[in-house]
């Protein structure tokens, strides 16, 4: 029982070490991005990645507008990769 706690503690420890090494990752290449698609393509992979989720989208607000909207921005679908949104 105290050798699978510490196992499952040692995972968790790692679980938690790469998490950190990837956030890194991310805000080191967002430093260095100036095109915003590109940033919010990357901001979604990413997102996709941690969370383990097959799809995502980014909406972004126009305040342009009278009434606020919300514009679709990016879209990822990794069972579906060809559909285009």
């Amino acid at each position: 029982m105290i050798r699978r706690d510490r196992q499952e503690f040692s995972q968790a420890a790692t679980d938690r070490a790469e998490l950190i090494e990837q956030l890194l990752a991310i805000g080191t290449a967002l430093s260095s991005a100036s095109d915003l698609e590109e940033i919010l393509s990357l901001i979604l992979t990413k997102s996709r990645e941690i969370t383990c989720s097959d799809a995502g989208s980014v909406y972004l607000i126009d305040p342009r507008l009278e009434k606020p909207s919300l514009l679709f921005k990016v879209a990822q679908n990794f069972s579906k990769p060809t559909v285009s949104f």
